[in-house]
């Protein structure tokens, strides 16, 4: 196991523990999750995009509310949301993933598999992006050829942009993150979560098509 991979399972127990310790009624009161008793239970439910993700406590037991098993980094993601809400608000300010504490690392992947996934996917096809936005929830900004954002957590918002391009420009696309991120998640997080969003939005587009 290298440094990196210890490191991020070092402050992963520690997120785990903290969530542990706390008291249900303000995780959820600073995260903006549901707080449900079932049998004595403590259970948050919380909303990742379009998917309903349940999480016990203090076990920390996490599923999707439709029954499908919640792939292992969902589980992770929702412990960093839940342990580090702070019931900030939205900062109404978008920035970059190299924005964010160490974020220069993940950037150039990062814009790849973001990015340059959905420029590959739908080229000069906009009208075909913002129908897959769309049927993801997403609302539409005034920038870009083609901006929507997302409520991907109840506190966390991402911006996917497009641009057509011109002569010799080729088409570009972002995913972005509302500031407050940083009060949510650790920065490894914020890129997988981005990168979820593209795959989301290509996922549909398949769909659709």
């Amino acid at each position: 196991m290298n440094e990196k991979v210890e490191a991020q399972l070092s402050v992963l127990a520690r997120a785990q523990a903290a969530l542990r310790g706390a008291d249900p009624e303000r995780v959820a009161a600073l995260s903006g999750a549901r707080l449900e008793r079932r049998d004595s239970a403590a259970v948050f439910v919380v909303r990742l995009l379009d998917v309903i993700m349940e999480m016990t406590h203090p076990e920390l037991a996490v599923r999707r509310a439709d029954g499908q098993p919640a792939p292992e980094w969902q589980g992770h993601l929702l412990t960093y949301y839940l342990s580090m809400a702070d019931g900030a608000q939205p900062a109404g300010t978008r920035v970059a993933l190299r924005d964010l504490p160490d974020g220069m690392f993940y950037q150039r992947a990062y814009d790849g598999y973001t990015g340059g996934d959905l420029v590959r996917t739908f080229r000069d096809d906009i009208e075909s992006f913002r129908e897959a936005c769309r049927s993801l929830g997403g609302e539409p900004l005034n920038t870009s050829d083609a901006g929507y954002r997302f409520l991907v957590l109840p506190r966390v918002w991402l911006a996917a942009m497009y641009w057509l391009g011109e002569e010799m420009i080729p088409p570009s696309a972002r995913v972005l993150f509302d500031a407050a991120i940083k009060h949510y998640l650790p920065t490894d997080s914020c890129a997988a979560l981005g990168g979820w969003l593209a795959d989301r939005i290509i996922e549909k587009h398949r769909i659709a098509g």
